[in-house]
């Protein structure tokens, strides 16, 4: 449920309250297992938008439009061991990063119960300046925004799109959907609301069985990963990115996306609106009525039709996702 009082946006889902103030620029979560930290520079248009994070994980931290989502299993000391070791780490990530030809970096630093591990990760085809300062600079505000946070990450959008997260536990091969965080473009789709659905989730099933399937080099960034367009009408083109951390197993990715795009489709207040973000740790989902993060989309109205529903990973039962 939307209210819209002036320039503030309220979200009411799942009886948690999430206030966007765009003339103030915080936001603002009623519910005591969620704090939400200052926002930084929130455009009007993504400002119609919000995020929401559902889940209870003790206390988390969501920063937007950057999405830096931090909580805790364990809290530091700022300036002790386990600081020091996140600092350096996280310090080494942007030129790690980018030495490698799949833009994807895995690493840890420490001993317990200091350990500390981190990984960063740009989509396909980034300039290597950009990737290394997406990392740079969304290291640096994880640092500073979570500054007692055992864990974290993020999937910045600009200058192109990257990930960057950290824990104290290792996660690597693991399936983390949760914490969960989305946000939703205000504006609704002014086309056929039938014939965008009937478009919507036909892209959504090809890009769901293309981006979980495994290529040649597993350690890569475009492991998992898909960008996709399909024309909505003659003037008017959806444009959707999936990504995965390429540690995951097919399955796994495929149900992470699933979730993700489920989140989407399944929500009354929302899936009629021209775009979405849905961040998690494992995997990140957007659709937009326009081109973002500087990726690369290929058109599948000129590939082949979809496979039949029975052989696919993917289908949609009465608007939903299953097995």
């Amino acid at each position: 449920m939307f209210r819209v009082i002036a320039n503030t946006t309220v979200v009411v889902e799942n009886g948690i309250d999430v206030v966007v103030e765009t003339e103030t620029r915080l936001v603002e979560a009623k519910e005591t297992h969620m704090v939400v930290a200052p926002m930084e520079a929130v455009d009007m248009a993504e400002a119609v938008g919000i995020a929401s994070l559902i889940e209870g994980y003790g206390q988390a931290n969501i920063l937007l439009p950057k999405a830096l989502v931090c909580w805790n299993n364990r809290v530091f000391t700022p300036n002790d061991t386990y600081d020091a070791n996140r600092r350096l780490i996280l310090s080494y990530l942007p030129s790690n990063v980018t030495a490698q030809n799949g833009l994807n970096y895995n690493s840890s630093i420490g001993q317990e119960p200091n350990r500390i591990y981190a990984t960063g990760m740009c989509i396909p085809g980034s300039d290597l300046v950009e990737c290394s300062e997406c990392i740079r600079t969304t290291s640096d505000a994880l640092i500073q925004r979570c500054q007692n946070r055992t864990e974290a990450y993020a999937w910045p959008h600009d200058p192109t799109l990257c990930y960057v997260r950290y824990s104290n536990t290792s996660f690597l091969g693991s399936l983390d959907l949760n914490p969960r965080a989305n946000l939703t473009n205000g504006a609704n789709v002014t086309s056929d609301l039938t014939e965008f659905r009937k478009i919507w989730e036909d892209l959504a099933v090809r890009m769901i069985d293309a981006a979980s399937t495994s290529n040649s080099t597993p350690s890569s960034s475009d492991n998992y990963y898909t960008a996709n367009t399909a024309a909505l009408n003659p003037f008017q083109e959806i444009y959707a990115l999936m990504q995965c951390t390429p540690d995951l197993s097919s399955s796994d990715c495929k149900t992470c996306l699933r979730e993700s795009v489920r989140h989407y489709r399944d929500r009354r207040c929302c899936n009629t609106r021209q775009g979405t973000r849905v961040w998690r740790p494992s995997c990140y989902f957007r659709m937009e009525m326009y081109t973002f993060s500087k990726a690369s989309f290929v058109n599948f109205s000129s590939a082949s039709p979809p496979p039949h529903a029975d052989d696919q990973g993917s289908k949609i039962n009465n608007g939903k996702f299953s097995n």
